[in-house]
Formats: C-alpha cells, structure tokens, sequence
C-alpha cells in the first residue's frame, strides 16, 4: 500500500511538474509556409492601377481629345496658338492697357472648345477663372489684371447642345513645356488636360 501511495505520490509530483513546465514554458511555434505569388499577381499587386485619363496630373487628356466633365461640360484643348512676342501682340491688341509679361515670363493663349451636353443643370457657365495650368509643378492662374475688350478669350453660359470656342491666357516662364491645363469644376473635381 506504502508502494501504491508512492507511486501514485510520484506520478501526480510528475504531472504537476508537466503542467508547470507548459504553463511557464513556449508551446512550440509553427512555421508559416509562405506561398509566392504567380508573376500575374505580383503584377498586379506592385503596380497600381493608372488614375482614369483626364483625372490626375500625371495623366492628362491628350492635346486633341476631349474629355466630358462632372457638370455636362464637353472640353476639348486644341493647343498653345502663340506664346511669346506674337502672344503679347494679341493681347495687346486685345486692350493697349493690358500689362507686358514680368521679366522671364510669356504669355501663352491656348486654344480651347468647350461645348454642353447636358448635366446637372439647365445651362453650363465657363469663365478664364474655371481654368488653371501647372507648368513644372507649379499651378499658374490666369491674369487677373487683363482686360479684354473685343477678344475671344473663352467664356459664356450654354444651354444643351451649344459650344463656345475661345482662348485662355496663361503668364508662364519664357521657353516652359509640358504645360498641363486644369478645368475645376467648382466645388468638384479637377480634370487635366495636355497642351502639347
């Protein structure tokens, strides 16, 4: 009997021991088994995709191509017409008081058509203010001290199925390229568009 209790004393002193052991020990960690990707997948997870055309600076509408905005309005950028010299002409030909460019600047008068198609509205409004360029990083806004008289700067209200052609005039740095043009639609979003 004196055997038995032993035994059974050292068996529980043996369990305890075990319990103690795991509950101050790690339990064994497993390892996880990592799966590589396909070349499709890691693709398609490094890359993201591109932002819609028109949508991000980094991807503009092309010079040419037309892009329809969240209020109705169909806008197409056809190129800079002058810069420079020729471009000072005109707008001072505009008005004789409108002011030279400052020193290393140039104005740039850039071709724009804009037509309605139908929106959120009954007519459409676009102004020389809705419009915007970003030369190197910079946004550049449009002269506010220019005065037109007799001109075709861009601007008027449409009803459905109208369009307007007309300039915008931008001072920019003498000799700039990839000049991006940036309608707001107010209070929304903006849309970019090349000039080049």
């Amino acid at each position: 009997m004196k055997k038995r209790r032993l035994i059974m004393a050292l068996a529980f002193l043996a369990f305890v021991w075990l319990m103690v052991s795991l509950a101050c020990g790690e339990a064994p960690k497993a390892t996880p088994v990592v799966i590589p990707p396909t070349p499709e997948e890691a693709v398609a997870t490094s890359t993201p995709a591109p932002a819609p055309v028109g949508t991000s600076l980094d991807n503009p509408v092309p010079l040419g191509h037309s892009l329809v905005a969240s209020n109705g309005a169909k806008i197409t950028i056809n190129g800079i017409t002058a810069r420079g010299a020729e471009a000072t002409a005109i707008v001072k030909r505009w008005n004789e008081f409108n002011p030279e460019p400052g020193e290393g600047k140039e104005y740039i008068i850039i071709s724009c058509n804009v037509a309605y198609e139908g929106g959120k509205g009954e007519t459409v409004s676009v102004a020389r203010y809705d419009f915007r360029v970003v030369v190197k990083g910079v946004i550049k806004e449009s002269p506010t001290m220019m005065i037109i008289t007799g001109g075709d700067l861009l601007e008027g209200e449409m009803f459905p199925g109208a369009s307007i052609d007309g300039h915008l005039v931008f001072e920019v740095d003498e000799g700039a390229t990839g000049i991006v043009v940036v309608y707001t639609v107010l209070f929304e979003e903006s849309y970019y568009f090349a000039t080049e």
